[in-house]
């Protein structure tokens, strides 16, 4: 429109019927011929029939000059189910001149409290009665939500590019599984949402790259005996808050997520051949065990995941247009890495080992 504005919007709508959720035993039983089980647990819940109707909306606009892009955009969902959720998105980047730049942007996101959560969220009407939710056609929870916003200023001189940004990201309504809780209606089990703020994580990143002898945007038109290299560095510093439960402070730090992270990367390429080194460093990881000190009797928890740092190698050869063959050799020199806690449960495992090394051999194809 007008030659510098965009615009897309359209409607998508999703209905759903005489979708029943699966009846099923948590437990494997044997059943006699009589019809007696064992384990005498209760039946599995009856199979019933759901009906569920959905539209979403959703328009962008974009308007460009030579030194400035806007974009904007918003999504609306309505079901019958549930009140209407709108997230809207904006992007700003302005060229101060040919060297400098800013830019801004600010998006929220929205997910409708999964069938999967009623159906793996118990009542517990006795040690050997647990019903589904979803068997009496409840749900569990609101919509997830989360906010992301983010600040960045760059410069690129004739030797360097460079560009330093600040984020900030929040969630709030999280769903969490492996919640036991008392409420007026019995005892449950199962996912539970968080109320209100889920987490929060902030901090600020520096980008720094810079080509040596030719950009590899032009790989293809090198000599046959030219090389060039490519360097980037990257540094981000990060703190946050993370939602435990309502007896629990906020924790100093989101969990598993590193404080320090840096990142180097080395790509060395001919007209035929590349051959990339990238360095990875994350330290200062706080562990699930933080949130369950009072629970674990044990005289030693570790709250602190140890520092890791990996590097992988890649080499690609160019056999034509369209094929080439690579070797990817990841976690190069086997370290070992503690993990992610797995389901943040008393039976957790707080100590989850990694795959270590691992050799990739292969060729690929591209279709142009």
């Amino acid at each position: 429109m007008g030659g510098r504005l965009r615009i897309d919007a359209g409607l998508q709508t999703n209905a759903a019927i005489g979708v029943p959720p699966m009846g099923y035993f948590r437990t494997p039983v044997s059943s006699s011929l009589g019809g007696s089980m064992d384990p005498p647990i209760g039946q599995p819940f009856p199979v019933g029939s759901q009906t569920t109707l959905d539209a979403n909306l959703f328009a962008q606009g974009i308007w460009q000059t030579p030194r400035t892009f806007l974009s904007g955009g918003l999504a609306v969902q309505l079901t019958l189910e549930a009140p209407t959720l709108v997230a809207p998105r904006l992007a700003f980047r302005h060229a101060v001149d040919s060297t400098k730049w800013v830019r801004l942007s600010y998006a929220e996101g929205f997910q409708r409290p999964l069938p999967f959560r009623a159906a793996h969220t118990y009542r517990l009407d006795s040690a050997l009665n647990a019903r589904p939710l979803i068997a009496d056609g409840e749900r569990v929870g609101l919509a997830e939500r989360v906010r992301s916003t983010e600040v960045g200023i760059g410069f690129r001189p004739k030797w360097l590019s460079a560009e330093v940004s600040a984020f900030y990201q929040e969630a709030h309504q999280l769903a969490r599984d492996g919640a036991l809780r008392q409420t007026s209606a019995g005892w449950y089990y199962g996912f539970q949402t968080t109320p209100g703020l889920g987490l929060r994580l902030w901090g600020v990143q520096c980008v720094l790259s810079r080509d040596f002898f030719h950009s590899p945007a032009y790989r293809e038109e090198l000599g046959k005996n030219q090389v060039g290299v490519h360097a980037s560095y990257a540094f981000q510093y990060s703190r946050g808050q993370e939602w435990v439960d309502d007896e629990r402070l906020l924790l100093s730090d989101v969990r598993n997520y590193p404080r320090r992270l840096t990142q180097v990367r080395l790509l060395f390429f001919g007209r035929k051949w590349e051959l990339s080194l990238l360095y990875l460093r994350s330290a200062t990881i706080l562990s699930g065990a933080a949130a369950y000190p009072a629970l674990y009797r044990r005289a030693i928890t570790p709250t602190a995941q140890p520092n890791y740092a990996t590097v992988d190698v890649g080499f690609r050869l160019f056999l034509s247009d369209y094929f080439s063959a690579y070797l990817d050799i990841r976690n190069l020199f086997n370290r070992r890495y503690a993990g992610i806690d797995a389901t943040q449960t008393p039976n957790d495992l707080l100590y989850n080992p990694q795959p270590r090394q691992l050799l990739r051999v292969g060729i690929s194809y591209v279709l142009d």
